[in-house]
Parts: C-alpha cells; structure tokens; sequence
C-alpha cells in the first residue's frame, strides 16, 4: 500500500482572538465559529458555508482555560471546533477535523502522484465533502496503467498542504 499524506483544504488552527470588552455569550461564540470557519474555507478556494454552529450551553459559565467542543454543520458533515475561553472571553478556536473536497483531493493527487513516477496516474478519492478527524486515515484508489491499488491519506490540518 502506497501512503500519502496530504494536508486538508483549510488552513486551520483558526484565531488566537484578543479579549473583548463583554464576556461572550453562546450565542456570540457560535456566530464567531461560524464566520471563522466560513472564511477559512473561503480562503482555502472551498466555497461553502457552515449552516449552523451548535456549542454547549454549560460554556456560559466556563471555566478559564477549559477546552469545549462546538459542532458547524457543513453540507450535511459535522465538522468539531475546539474553543477555548478565558476570563469570558475567546482565547482560541481550533478546528479538530480537517476537512476534504474529495474531487479537488483526486486532481491534487493525481498531479502529484503523475509527477513523481514520470507518467500518467489517475488517483480518486471520490466526490462531495469529507471531513476527518485530525490524523486519522482513509484511502483512495490509485490507478497506474492496468494496475490498482489505494493510497492511504493522513488527515492534517495546516496551512501549506504536504505530502509524502
């Protein structure tokens, strides 16, 4: 089995935000996850948006320093955000899952699967939306001439998409 890692579309740890002047509601948080990921995925030539942000009622009384999980539906995918708060106030929020336009995962390979053996391949991954925990794997077919056989992918979450 051939391995490749390659780096999610979006380059996430999200933010590091500065304190703001009022403590932060549920409400305020979910609307702040929803445009970070929104623009991250913007960023990252995804072009869809997260429908909904659905963080814990209990982080209205949180505790300094405590990691919550908050869920973004996207195209029918749960995509987990970690956040955590400070002082009531937002001191990160970081993506847990990365997450894949598997057509655009499939050209991406494909390029850079042809390019290292010198000759035409063909990698697919599949279509629509897949979204992975962080370090997790799963495969994708790899046709070279006559021959398949499936790579497997490493889920990373990282600006600069790496493989190896």
């Amino acid at each position: 089995m051939r391995t490749a890692r390659f780096a999610a579309v979006l380059a996430l740890p999200l933010l590091a935000i500065a304190g703001c002047s009022k403590p932060v509601t549920v409400d305020d948080l979910q609307t702040t996850v929803a445009d970070e990921l929104n623009k991250s995925y913007e960023q990252s030539g995804l072009n869809k948006k997260v429908s909904a942000v659905h963080c814990p009622e209990q982080m209205n009384n949180s505790e300094n320093g405590k990691t919550y999980v908050c869920t973004a539906d996207l195209e029918n995918n749960k995509v987990r955000v970690g956040v955590v708060l400070q002082d009531g106030s937002i001191k990160s929020i970081t993506s847990l899952d990365a997450v894949y336009d598997l057509a655009k995962l499939s050209k991406d390979l494909t390029d850079q699967k042809t390019k290292e053996v010198g000759h035409p391949v063909a990698v697919n991954c599949g279509t629509g939306l897949k979204v992975v925990p962080a370090g997790d794997k799963f495969t994708c077919e790899y046709i070279d001439g006559a021959t398949k056989t499936t790579i497997e992918v490493t889920a990373k979450i990282e600006a600069t998409p790496t493989t190896k």
